[in-house]
């Protein structure tokens, strides 16, 4: 990993849940506006931009979702195995 990967999963993990959620959301709907521009020389119809804004943002929650979840596995993984 380089310093500047580094130094962004940083700032990254340091982001609340709902920062990152609105951020990948805004990335993933600039990617989709630049496709739309590109391909088709114009903006699709606005059912596609719901459309397109509902994937994207259940798409960031199920990623901030398997992050956690991978967060507390690896908690568990270090905590001290139980005394008996």
């Amino acid at each position: 990993m380089t310093t500047k990967q580094r130094r962004f999963s940083r700032w990254w993990e340091a982001r609340t849940p709902l920062v990152r959620i609105v951020l990948f959301t805004a990335s993933l709907l600039l990617l989709f506006l630049a496709m739309d521009l590109l391909l088709f020389r114009r903006l699709s119809h606005p059912f596609m931009w719901l459309w397109g804004t509902a994937l994207a943002l259940i798409l960031a929650w199920s990623l901030e979702w398997q992050r956690r979840r991978n967060a507390e596995f690896t908690e568990q993984d270090r905590m001290p195995p139980a005394q008996g």
